[in-house]
C-alpha cells in the first residue's frame, strides 16, 4: 500500500486517480481488521488498477529493489499467527 500511495503522491496527474484512491482507502480500512480474504480482495482490486499504468511497474521494482519489505501474504501469516497466539494467551 505504501508504494501505491508514493506513486500516486509522485505521479498525480495519472489516469483513474479517483478510482485507485478509492480503492486505497478501502484497503487501508480493510488491513487493521479485515479478514485475509477481504484484505487480499482489496489489494487485487488496487492492483489491478495500477499495474496496466506506466511507470507502475518500474516503480516498483526499483523499490523492491532499493528496500527489503514484507509481502502482503507474509504479512497476514504474521497477523494470523499473533492472533492465534493472543487467543490461546486468553484462554490459558
Amino acid at each position: 500500500m505504501q508504494d501505491a500511495q508514493t506513486f500516486v503522491r509522485l505521479n498525480p496527474q495519472i489516469p483513474n486517480l479517483i478510482a485507485i484512491a478509492d480503492k486505497a482507502a478501502v484497503l487501508g480500512v480493510t488491513l487493521p481488521t479485515g479478514s485475509t480474504e477481504n484484505i487480499e480482495k482489496a489489494s487485487s482490486q488496487l492492483l489491478a488498477l495500477l499495474t496496466p499504468l506506466v511507470g507502475y511497474n518500474e516503480f516498483v521494482v526499483a523499490r523492491e529493489k532499493s528496500a527489503p519489505k514484507i509481502g502482503i501474504k507474509r504479512l497476514l501469516q504474521i497477523r494470523k499467527n499473533w492472533r492465534a497466539s493472543a487467543q490461546r494467551s486468553q484462554s490459558g
